[in-house]
């Protein structure tokens, strides 16, 4: 796919990569990329500081809403027996993470700036319910809980960070 995208053949792709794996992380890197500097524009649009840690959250969630093939993309090595991660050279892995960590950090400061504690916790605490309704989403098993996914964000994002913030 790779190949006809970029008009060439498979052999001609090989002289860039040592392998797929090396090509599936130059894609997977790019899509983090995407998404850390998608989540800066997003908050970057508010002037509230409780705004902007909501839409840093958000922006998270859309971006793979709208995008559901780079969610799989990042979820691809999790795959084969269960849930256990498979695959990556650690160099690229460890340059994968902090392309991620710097998405992540967009929106742990989003949410230190407004007050918050534990923001780290919080960012985690959002990617993982953002990503939850994410994969029930693209599997199809939203349905079974009789329940709409934005609403569910937006109800999340109103209870994880409330208007009168305790600090």
């Amino acid at each position: 796919m790779i190949a006809a995208e970029a008009g060439c053949t498979t052999g001609a792709i090989y002289p860039w990569f040592a392998g797929k794996e090396e090509i599936y992380a130059a894609i997977l890197a790019e899509s983090l990329d995407r998404l850390a500097a998608f989540i800066a524009r997003q908050i970057a649009r508010e002037k509230d500081a409780l705004m902007k840690a909501r839409a840093a959250i958000e922006a998270f969630y859309r971006y793979y809403q709208k995008s559901p093939d780079e969610l799989s993309l990042g979820l691809y090595l999790f795959r084969g027996r269960g849930v256990q991660p498979v695959g990556l050279k650690p160099e690229l892995n460890r340059d994968l993470n902090a392309r991620l960590a710097s998405a992540f950090d967009h929106i742990v400061d989003a949410i230190s700036k407004a007050g918050f504690d534990d923001p780290s916790g919080r960012a985690a605490d959002s990617v993982a319910h953002a990503s939850g309704l994410l994969i029930l989403t693209n599997a199809g098993r939203m349905k079974v809980f009789r329940s709409r996914p934005d609403q569910l964000m937006i109800r999340y994002l109103q209870t994880a960070l409330p208007e009168a913030s305790n600090g």
